[in-house]
C-alpha cells in the first residue's frame, strides 16, 4: 500500500497586501544615505528588512515602526 502525504495549503485573503519599498526609497524617507542603510543592516540595526534572493526591500510598516521608535518626548519642566 502506497502512503500519500497531504500538503498543507494556506490560503490568504485577497485583501492582504504588503507594501515593499526599495533601499533607496527607505533611505530617502529616513533622510539617510543608501550606504548608511547598508551599514545598519551589516551591524544588525533597525529598521527590519526583507531579503528575497539578492534583493533588499523594506516594508513600509517597518519604516513607520522605526520612526515611531525614535520619538523623543521631552519632560516639561515645572
Amino acid at each position: 500500500m502506497k502512503k500519500t502525504h497531504r500538503q498543507n495549503i494556506v490560503r490568504c485573503p485577497k485583501e492582504i497586501t504588503v507594501d515593499l519599498i526599495t533601499e533607496e526609497e527607505a533611505a530617502a524617507i529616513l533622510g539617510l544615505k543608501k550606504s548608511t542603510m547598508q551599514q545598519r543592516r551589516w551591524l544588525k540595526q533597525p529598521p527590519a528588512y526583507v531579503k528575497t534572493g539578492r534583493f533588499i526591500r523594506y516594508r513600509m510598516a517597518d519604516i513607520v515602526a522605526y520612526i515611531n521608535s525614535c520619538v523623543v518626548n521631552p519632560k516639561a519642566e515645572g
